[in-house]
């Protein structure tokens, strides 16, 4: 009787965990990546230099990741392999998934900070 109890508790909470898990997947949107953006203490040829930090908060993976920057302008080299810059969007990652709750990194060098906000993504759960 003990046991059986025990086992229905269990089944019990594996479902919910498997409820919860595809709820927290399908809730997945632009919100889920969130930029935070510091001034840091180096400048670069008299400017500045900024880090920003985007994070993917989604439980799934998400690629084509854009960013708005229209008017972006940097004195500092940025690795086009990480954000490559087209027109007013800006690409993370050539593309590539940023997986779940990973962080990806760059620094630019300009006068002022630049507002950059997210325009759109892919969200890829398995």
């Amino acid at each position: 009787m003990a046991s059986s109890s025990c086992l229905k508790i269990f089944y019990t909470f594996l479902l919910l965990t498997i409820l919860l898990e595809g709820a927290c997947a399908t809730t997945c949107d632009l919100s889920s990546l969130r930029i935070t953006q510091t001034i840091t203490t180096r400048q670069v040829a008299g400017k500045p230099e900024y880090e920003v930090n985007v994070s993917n908060w989604c439980a799934c993976a998400q690629s084509n990741v854009r960013l708005r920057c229209a008017g972006f302008k940097t004195v500092e080299k940025i690795d086009p392999a990480v954000l490559k810059q087209d027109n007013e969007f800006c690409l993370l990652l050539s593309g590539k998934p940023l997986k779940q709750n990973a962080d990806v990194q760059f620094r630019y060098a300009s006068d002022t900070p630049y507002n950059f906000t997210v325009a759109s993504s892919k969200i890829q759960c398995n």
